[in-house]
């Protein structure tokens, strides 16, 4: 129903627009901690701002969004394939992790076996391969997908997310057309600055309509005493290509 990283503000929605929520459903509250020393006391809080029965009463509309999920790979450079093999030469039960497979095996023994199957169903997804996705331009890896989207409306908001290897984002819409228009375009990403965007003027999407979702990330923006390959996760040393957009149904007249 929501979500939040890093330099986000509280969401208000528009006059006649809300989540609906069932009697009797249960709010999940999931949180991502990562402690480099100590562990702070947790003052987490959760504040929603509920519709007064007046409003209620005039009429609510239910906004709808949806997220998107692009694929991250993002390859060991040549620097790093030296190092590693030096070590591996040195010492015969050294795991490499700039080998695509052990990072995989890593991610299923840090979370579930299924976490280790999401980056090959996000490619099949873009419809391509890991030879599609895995090209470095020095230290810079890029993903691109073209999805359709999934709600009718008025943009609302939109929202693209990576962790700290991020370099930039864009998002756009109609791409390669007359049409084309650039939703979002975050030339130099900071992770403590990650807004839901509003446009200035109304943008209509269609249910179909084609986006492009494009993540670029730079090796050299976080050291790794250990050089793996970069793949879609939800660990720190691994990324996301995540995008969202909220969208204001039609309200019937």
């Amino acid at each position: 129903m929501q979500g939040w990283a890093p330099g986000q503000q509280p969401t208000i929605y528009p006059e006649g627009y809300g989540i609906y929520l069932a009697p009797g459903d249960v709010i999940v509250n999931q949180i991502h901690y990562h402690f480099d020393h100590e562990t702070p006391p947790d003052n987490s809080l959760i504040v929603l701002d509920t519709a007064s029965p007046e409003q209620i009463e005039a009429g609510l509309t239910s906004i709808s969004g949806s997220s998107y999920l692009t694929p991250a790979e993002v390859p060991c450079t040549p620097e790093e394939l030296a190092l590693v093999a030096e070590r591996e030469a040195a010492d015969p039960d050294y795991v490499d992790l700039c080998d695509r497979d052990n990072v995989l095996d890593e991610i299923a023994e840090k979370y579930d076996l299924f976490a280790r199957f999401i980056p090959d169903a996000l490619l099949r997804s873009c419809n391509g391969t890991v030879d599609d996705f895995d090209d470095l331009d020095g230290t810079i890896g890029y993903s691109s997908c073209d999805m359709r989207a999934r709600n009718t409306g008025t943009i609302f908001s939109v929202l693209g997310h990576m962790h700290e290897f991020g370099a930039s984002y864009r998002m756009t819409l109609h791409p390669d057309t007359p049409d084309e228009l650039v939703l979002l375009d975050i030339p130099r990403w900071d992770f403590e600055w990650q807004l839901n965007y509003t446009p200035v003027d109304d943008i209509r999407i269609q249910r179909g309509d084609t986006v492009r979702f494009e993540c670029w990330w730079d090796r050299a923006a976080v050291h790794m005493d250990e050089p793996r390959y970069i793949t879609r996760n939800e660990g720190t040393v691994d990324e996301l290509c995540f995008s969202s957009i909220a969208v204001l149904p039609d309200r019937a007249e």
